[in-house]
C-alpha cells in the first residue's frame, strides 16, 4: 500500500517543554505515513514487490530486489498528488468543512549498474543509488463554527467558532544499494539508507464573543523540524522453482537526530479604550535537538510468475511500534511511557498483479492495508498525569492501478494511480494565545484546551482521502 515513514519526528509530534507532558505527541501521528513513494510500477502493484525485485522503488523495501536487474538503468518519476480532509456536519450545531490540497511533486530518481561475472554460478554483481519521496503531506484541516460547544462563560459568553490546521512537509530516502544474483536463483543484498526531512506547523483556533471574534494561534505554533537519520537493511529472494519467488528483509531501526524550532511568546497586556487587552507577543524562535529511535520492519513475500502473462505477489509486514524511543529519555520520560502504554505492534498486507497483454502494454493493480499503531482499547483506558483525553488514527487502506508501455527496446513508461482513505480524530487541545488582538479581549489570556482549564479537550471524527498519479520513465543500457 505504501512505504512507511522512517522517522519518528513523523510518527510523534510532541511539545517539548521542561514542565511536562504534551498530548500532541499523537495529534500527527502517520501524517506521513499514508502514501506509496516512488516509481510507478511500485506504486500500481500497491508497493507488493518483496519478492519481485528489479525495481529500484522495490529495493527500498529488500535490497535483494537489485540483484534480480539483468541490465543497467536509469529511473526518474514525478507525481501530482490531492489531499482531501474531510469533517462531518452535526445538523444545528457544527457545519461540515472539507479541503483539497494538490502538488505536483518529485517522487524518485535513480540508477544501477549491473556487472556480469563470466564462469562462475554468480551471474552478476549490482551497485544502485536511488532517492525518493517517501512520505509527503500537504494539508489543510478546518472545523467549521460549532455552536454545541460553548466555552466556560468566564468573564462572558464564549462559543467555539472553528479552527484551522496547516502541516507541510516531505521525508526523503536514499538508498545505497548492493546486491548478487547467484545461479539466477538466489539474490543477496544489503543497503545504507539515508534519510532527510523537513516539517511545518501551524494550528490556529477561532471564537466568538459578545459579538466579536478573536484568534488564537496554539503554543508553539508555527513549528518547524528538520531532520537526518541513518539505517541498514538486509534482504534475500529465493526462487525454489522458476514460477515462485520468496523474500525475506530486515530494515534495522532509524536513528535520527532532529532540530525542532518553535516560537516563544511572552505575556503582555495594555488599554485599549478604558478596556484592558490581554495578548502574547512573540519576541524570539527556541531551537531544540533530539534524537529518536524507529522500531524494526521485517517484510516477507512471496509472489507466482505466470511465464511471460503477469504475475500475482502478496507482502506481509510487522513492525513493532513500542520500540520507538526518543532521547534523552530524563527529559521525555512520559512521550515514552506513552508509547509503551498505547502504542502496538502492527501488521500491513499488500497485495499486487500484473498483467502483459503484449509486448507493448502491461496492466497492473494493487490493494493494500496497515493496521493503526494505536491499541484502541488500551487508548480508551489510558489516563496520563496530566488527564488529557488521547485521540486515535485508523486503519489506512489504499487501492492502485496502472499501465506500463514499453517504447522501444530500451526505453518504457509506466503510470500509476493510487487512493487511499483512512478515518481518524482531530484532537484540538494545548495552549492557544491571543496575539495583539485588535478588538478588545475580554478579560483572558489563553485560551486552555484542557480539562482543568478554561475551555475544554475537543475531539472531531474526520476522513482523509488522498488521490496520487504518478508517471516514471525508465532507460535500459
Amino acid at each position: 500500500m505504501h512505504r512507511y515513514c522512517n522517522f519518528l519526528f513523523f510518527l510523534v509530534s510532541f511539545i517539548v517543554k521542561a514542565q511536562g507532558f504534551e498530548p500532541s505527541l499523537i495529534e500527527n501521528t502517520y501524517l506521513l505515513d499514508t502514501q506509496t513513494g516512488g516509481t510507478a510500477r511500485y506504486r500500481a502493484l500497491g508497493g507488493a514487490m518483496t519478492a519481485l525485485g528489479g525495481d529500484l522503488s522495490a529495493v527500498g523495501d529488500n535490497p535483494a530486489g537489485l540483484g534480480v536487474f539483468t541490465t543497467s538503468e536509469f529511473v526518474v518519476s514525478l507525481g501530482v498528488n490531492t489531499t482531501n480532509t474531510e469533517v462531518p456536519n452535526i445538523a444545528g450545531e457544527r457545519l461540515a468543512t472539507r479541503e483539497s490540497d494538490t502538488r505536483l511533486k518529485f517522487n524518485q530518481i535513480g540508477g544501477v549498474l549491473v556487472f556480469d561475472i563470466p564462469d562462475t554460478q554468480w551471474k552478476s554483481f549490482a551497485i544502485g543509488i536511488n532517492s525518493q519521496n517517501i512520505g509527503a503531506i500537504n494539508q489543510t484541516i478546518s472545523v467549521g463554527r460549532d455552536i454545541g460547544v460553548e466555552l466556560v462563560p468566564v468573564p462572558a459568553p464564549r462559543t467555539f467558532n472553528g479552527y484551522f490546521s496547516e502541516t507541510r512537509g516531505y521525508n526523503y530516502s536514499t538508498n545505497i544499494s548492493f546486491a548478487g544474483n547467484y545461479d539466477n536463483q538466489l539474490y543477496i543484498g544489503g543497503s545504507l539508507d539515508f534519510y532527510n526531512s523537513n516539517k511545518k506547523m501551524t494550528n490556529i483556533f477561532y471564537e466568538e464573543s459578545e459579538g466579536n471574534f478573536y484568534n488564537y494561534v496554539k503554543n508553539n505554533s508555527p513549528m518547524s523540524e528538520n531532520g537526518a537519520g541513518f539505517g541498514l537493511s538486509l534482504g534475500l529472494i529465493y526462487k525454489p522453482v522458476q514460477e515462485v519467488r520468496l523474500g525475506l528483509s530486515y530494515k534495522s531501526p532509524v536513528w535520527s537526530s532532529i532540530d525542532r524550532e518553535i516560537p516563544n511568546y511572552k505575556s503582555d497586556s495594555l488599554v485599549v479604550g478604558g478596556n484592558k487587552l490581554f495578548y502574547r507577543e512573540l519576541t524570539n524562535y527556541d531551537i531544540y535537538n533530539y534524537d529518536t529511535t524507529t522500531p524494526a520492519t521485517v517484510n516477507v513475500g512471496a509472489a507466482y510468475i505466470f511465464g511471460k502473462k503477469g504475475l500475482v505477489s502478496v507482502d506481509y509486514s510487522l513492525r513493532d511500534y513500542r520500540g520507538m524511543r526518543i532521547r534523552p529519555n530524563v527529559n521525555f520520560q512520559l512521550e515514552n511511557q506513552l508509547v509503551d502504554n498505547v502504542f502496538q505492534s502492527t501488521s500491513s498486507v499488500k497485495i499486487g498483479t500484473e498483467y502483459r497483454l503484449n509486448e507493448t502494454f502491461i496492466f497492473r493493480g494493487g490493494f493494500s492495508y496497515q493496521q493503526s499503531p494505536i491499541d484502541l482499547n488500551k487508548l480508551t483506558n489510558y489516563d496520563d498525569t496530566t488527564g488529557y483525553s488521547m485521540s486515535y488514527y485508523g486503519d489506512t487502506k489504499g487501492f492502485s492501478g496502472g499501465l506500463g508501455l514499453k517504447l522501444g527496446q530500451s526505453t518504457y513508461l509506466d503510470l500509476a494511480y493510487n487512493y487511499l482513505t483512512r478515518d481518524r480524530q482531530l484532537f484540538i487541545s494545548g495552549e492557544h494565545y491571543d496575539l495583539i488582538s485588535e478588538e478588545p479581549n475580554p478579560g483572558y489570556l489563553v485560551s486552555d484546551f484542557t480539562p482543568g482549564g478554561e475551555g475544554t479537550v475537543m475531539v472531531r471524527d474526520m476522513k482523509e482521502i488522498n488521490h496520487q498519479i504518478s508517471f516514471t520513465l525508465g532507460f535500459r543500457f
